[in-house]
């Protein structure tokens, strides 16, 4: 289906790395509840961070798939709460919900390529990037530079079919992705139901933490999610809802001042002492020696 609309490019504003909340942005213009009719953007690197000093602060996109090329320049930057040096030809992806940071050299050149997760076109390749954000380094690729090169320019044209286009040249984006970094099976409906199942956890792991919640919301038996799982992670559909508990944890520990017990709470434990017992069995450390050792 085609897709037309307008970019916000206001939300270049970030507030400071240490708040009660996390910031979340959804960079197109529309709500974060709605999916925009343009489910792509893409930009160089210099066009927003050069406004902000080439510092991006802590923030992240629930519904954004993110691609970062540094083509030349160096960067520092923040996934996760853990830090990365880059430099010259690196790729960085980031899937929704990763909190993200960065501090560019000044003159950097590259690309930023936001997808809507939500984009039929990305749901239907399983990219198997979609757990935690990855960085590749030494990419010295002309493919994938003709790649973002063409991607921009039809983004920034007024052509006809430029919607159309956009989403055939995101569609090469995602399998050139698959083909150069990802080590996984093609594309089945077992992989297709993990990445629903990944999408799922996304929006309900805050109050649902039972495989049998997720099986019948994709119409599987818990056994045949479990085989799923392990076929595309090498775990159980249970250790991947508690990771993907554990990873929210650890962001809001991380990155906001957020009382420990409200964590929990918000996290779906009513219980505070039942929430540091199970993180502690899961990380070996306790919420609060946790946000000590981390503290940014």
């Amino acid at each position: 289906m085609p897709y037309t609309a307008t970019i916000d490019t206001a939300t270049g504003t970030f507030e400071s790395n240490m708040q009660q909340r996390i910031p979340s942005y959804a960079l197109f213009s529309e709500s974060l509840d709605q999916p925009p009719q343009l489910a792509i953007h893409i930009e160089a690197i210099a066009e927003r961070s050069r406004k902000h000093d080439w510092t991006i602060a802590s923030h992240r996109h629930p519904q954004l798939f993110q691609f970062i090329y540094i083509a030349k320049g160096q960067a520092r930057v923040g996934l996760d709460g853990d830090v990365h040096q880059c430099a010259n030809q690196t790729l960085i992806s980031i899937p929704p919900f990763c909190v993200h940071d960065f501090v560019f050299s000044p003159d950097t050149m590259g690309y930023v390529l936001s997808i809507d997760a939500r984009l039929e076109a990305l749901s239907k390749i399983d990219l198997g990037l979609s757990a935690k954000a990855q960085v590749f380094s030494r990419v010295d690729d002309e493919q994938l530079l003709r790649l973002l090169k063409d991607i921009l320019e039809e983004y920034t044209s007024s052509h006809s079919h430029r919607a159309n286009t956009l989403e055939a040249l995101i569609q090469l984006w995602c399998i050139y992705i698959r083909r150069r970094f990802v080590l996984e099976a093609p594309n089945s409906t077992a992989s297709a139901r993990f990445l629903s199942f990944i999408q799922l956890l996304d929006q309900h792991h805050t109050n649902s933490h039972e495989v049998s919640f997720y099986a019948q919301k994709l119409n599987i038996s818990n056994p045949t999610l479990n085989r799923i799982c392990q076929r595309n992670r090498g775990i159980s559909a249970k250790q991947m809802i508690l990771n993907r508990i554990i990873d929210e944890a650890i962001r809001r520990l991380v990155y906001t001042r957020m009382p420990i017990d409200t964590i929990g709470y918000e996290l779906g434990f009513n219980d505070p002492s039942y929430f540091a017992r199970f993180f502690k069995r899961q990380t070996k450390q306790s919420p609060k020696d946790f946000r000590q050792n981390h503290r940014r």
